[in-house]
């Protein structure tokens, strides 16, 4: 169980059922569930784009 709440808390998830994760997420706005790490299937970067 300490291994679980170490866990949970360097990555900044909740630690619980599935209903308390949703209740949590409701109640706060934001993702208390982990996602999926780097950049989202489909990204590109452009070449030859310069600021």
């Amino acid at each position: 169980m300490i291994e679980d709440i170490r866990k949970a808390t360097n990555k900044g998830v909740a630690l619980g059922n599935e209903q308390f994760k949703c209740k949590v997420e409701t109640l706060s706005g934001s993702s208390v569930i982990e996602g999926k790490r780097g950049r989202p299937i489909g990204w590109k970067k452009e070449v030859g784009v310069s600021d």
